[in-house]
């Protein structure tokens, strides 16, 4: 028995060894591989970088030049030349300053001179009445006429519309304005007997305003009759008609 386990331990003994000179073989051997296709990769990296730089010598010389765009901004192009590589940075060309519309002053149209008005030209008329209700009232009736460039004559004409009526004189009982000159007149006896209505003038009086040549003027005009008595069983002190004149000239 002992016998065998000794010859058996010299069996395993063996094995092992030859499994280790098996090992010892196979790492001999892979390292050289190993080493040669380093060698390889190495000298394949050179040649490439070889061919790379040969490359970019020949082929790439980029010359970048610049064309306006429409828009205004700057375009780069690449273009090859003597193998040798260059930048350009162009400069883009200013825009023209737009030219702007000038409008023609429009010409003055000049103000027509009025023609002179001879004296005595009418330059205007009319009437403001009282409105009492009581079937008695006044006209204040009055015309204008060009004296000169400057001034104009107003002519007031105060008349009665009544139907019977019976006063004596009045002294300054008619006050008639023009603007700002006034006058007062005295009023005759009045006796009428009619169913009808009557018109009697009550005066008439003149008066010069300014009223420049090429001008509208307004001038007030008011009259007052003081008529102080009963009419139609109604207390009248005061009958009054007024407006404003308007002189054109």
């Amino acid at each position: 028995m002992k016998t065998i386990l000794k010859i058996f331990g010299y069996i395993i003994g063996i094995l092992l060894m030859a499994a280790g000179l098996i090992a010892v073989v196979a790492l001999v051997f892979g390292f050289g591989t190993n080493m040669i296709s380093m060698d390889t990769i190495k000298d394949q990296i050179i040649d490439r970088d070889t061919t790379i730089d040969a490359s970019i010598t020949t082929t790439m010389a980029p010359v970048e030049s610049t064309t306006p765009a429409p828009d205004g901004n700057t375009i780069l192009e690449n273009t090859q030349q003597n193998g040798t590589s260059s930048v350009t940075l162009g400069t883009p060309s200013p825009s023209p300053t737009p030219t702007p519309d000038v409008t023609p002053e429009p010409t003055p149209v000049p103000t027509p001179t009025p023609e002179p008005q001879a004296a005595g030209t009418p330059l205007g008329g009319g009437t403001f009445s009282s409105n009492t209700g009581k079937w008695i009232d006044i006209d204040a009736i009055w015309t204008a006429e060009a004296i000169d460039v400057s001034t104009a004559k107003v002519t007031v004409l105060v008349n009665l519309r009544s139907y019977r009526i019976h006063m004596g004189e009045k002294r300054n009982a008619l006050e008639i304005t023009v603007g700002d000159d006034s006058t007062a007149m005295d009023v005759q006896a009045l006796n009428l007997d009619t169913d009808q209505e009557v018109t009697t003038e009550l005066g008439k009086y003149e008066f010069t305003v300014d009223a420049p040549l090429g001008k509208i003027t307004l001038v007030p005009l008011k009259v007052n009759w003081h008529y102080g008595g009963i009419y139609s069983g109604t207390q009248l002190d005061v009958i009054t008609a007024e407006g404003d004149m308007t002189i054109d000239r």
